[in-house]
């Protein structure tokens, strides 16, 4: 019957590592490629997931003593590897890595063409016997039939090759573990390359940013506008994956980042003494984690950790508002945050200059904002809201009052957007 093989699988050590610095590599260096070499990492990840998959079902058949593989194992593993290989020649070819031709790699190759691609013109392997002549072509795949009296029983498949002139066609033997399996593990190990071009890259941005001063000439927080924009151009330049660039038909370019949520913030002041003071506790708070967000731009060492934080800032949670007012207040705060946070229009105004009968005649921020009416009650304590403001304006509000609200009663700010 031949002897039963095990596959073992492709591991994914030298991808995950691949993973981490494109990951670093694409957040800070936005190209017309960065797409491109996304969606190779995506197709690498699942042709490794595909290819496993059909590993585990070629080892539960080996487990049973059986050898007689579907064809279409056989099919997929050779689509798979072959999105494998092509994605690792696409991303080496944008970092200008040179691969050397590999014997393995080039046997894949020509299997490939010859099941899938040029079954009748596979012209390119002169040193394999398939040459410009072309005389030897494919007229199919089967696999190992334990009954055919092989010449080489070492196959899990064969192909079906037929020669000009020759009546009867040969079997050429296809090992998954050799010839199908092997080509995909080089290519995979190729990632290692592709990594160490990242890895130097980025310590050469790294050490470039560290040296350069954000604020060269602007003294801290002096002038706030002016701390922002020398902080904005810094992320933009550092780190372009963090700023959303709009293009609108009209040509109009519109770019937003985290900097727009701490400057609506930050540059908000209101005529109101007693206000004013109460607000400077939530801007005082926010500039404290503004500093650390600075620190770590300049340091180039920008995380997800101080990003959550800022936004902890920016969204207080509700639990104890809730607690407060004995609602549930998931809905609302989610309109809030949809609809009036995103508005410049003035619901308070609008609202006033009708009569409403019913929320259903409300606009969506005018509904936001009929809500955080109805719950000024529990917030006026904490932080008195001018309602004589854009919608923007009077959502900050909302939320610098569940900031002090939930300061006051001393909890554990939680991320909610």
């Amino acid at each position: 019957m031949g002897e039963v093989m095990y596959c073992k699988k492709l591991s994914r050590d030298s991808f995950d590592i691949y993973l981490e610095k494109m990951n670093r590599y694409n957040k800070l260096n936005i190209t017309d490629h960065t797409e491109k070499i996304n969606t190779a990492a995506v197709i690498i990840n699942y042709a490794i997931q595909d290819i496993n998959r059909n590993v585990k079902e070629v080892n539960k058949l080996a487990e049973k003593k059986e050898r007689r593989y579907s064809t279409r194992i056989f099919y997929e593993l050779v689509i798979k590897t072959d999105h494998i290989i092509h994605s690792v020649d696409q991303v080496s070819k944008i970092m200008k890595i040179k691969n050397d031709k590999n014997i393995a790699i080039e046997k894949f190759r020509r299997i490939r063409s010859l099941t899938l691609a040029h079954p009748l013109e596979t012209t390119r392997y002169e040193n394999q016997g398939f040459g410009i002549e072309n005389i030897k072509w494919c007229e199919d795949v089967r696999p190992f039939n334990p009954l055919f009296n092989y010449k080489d029983k070492t196959g899990d498949f064969y192909m079906v090759i037929k020669e000009q002139g020759k009546d009867l066609p040969e079997r050429e033997a296809v090992s998954i573990e050799k010839d199908i399996l092997e080509a995909a593990k080089i290519a995979i190990k190729r990632l290692d390359l592709i990594s160490n071009e990242f890895e130097i890259w980025i310590n050469k941005q790294t050490e470039f940013f560290q040296k350069k001063d954000i604020f060269e000439g602007v003294e801290k927080f002096s002038n706030d506008g002016e701390y922002l924009e020398k902080l904005f151009i810094a992320l933009k330049e550092r780190y372009p994956s963090k700023v959303e660039v709009i293009n609108y038909a009209d040509g109009k370019i519109v770019e937003n980042s985290i900097i727009d949520d701490i400057k609506a913030r930050l540059l908000l002041h209101f005529e109101d003494k007693k206000r004013n003071e109460t607000y400077k506790v939530y801007r005082n708070e926010l500039k404290t984690v503004v500093e650390k967000f600075a620190f770590q731009l300049q340091d180039m060492s920008l995380n997800e950790e101080i990003e959550n934080e800022l936004r902890n800032i920016f969204f207080p949670t509700v639990k104890n508002l809730e607690e407060i007012a004995e609602m549930d207040l998931t809905y609302i705060n989610d309109k809030i945050h949809e609809y009036l946070y995103n508005s410049n229009d003035f619901s308070f105004y609008s609202i006033q200059q009708r009569t409403i009968r019913s929320e259903s005649e409300l606009s969506n921020s005018e509904f936001s904002f009929a809500k955080i009416y109805d719950l000024l009650e529990y917030l006026t304590p904490y932080f008195d809201i001018d309602l004589n403001s854009s919608d923007r304006i009077i959502a900050i509000q909302y939320y610098a009052a569940l900031f002090l609200l939930n300061r006051k009663h001393d909890v554990k700010y939680i991320f909610l957007h």
